[in-house]
């Protein structure tokens, strides 16, 4: 939920830094990019 809040993915994802790199990280750890492409708009 977090990641999903945060807009991740998106152009309107606004991390920077260390907090892009740790949201990469969990991302992949949850497989974040394939659970979002599955959702509806």
């Amino acid at each position: 939920m977090y990641l999903w809040k945060r807009r991740f993915l998106t152009p309107d994802y606004t991390g920077g830094g260390l907090t892009r790199t740790l949201d990469g990280w969990v991302a992949k750890l949850i497989n974040f990019a394939d659970a979002r492409s599955n959702t509806r708009p």
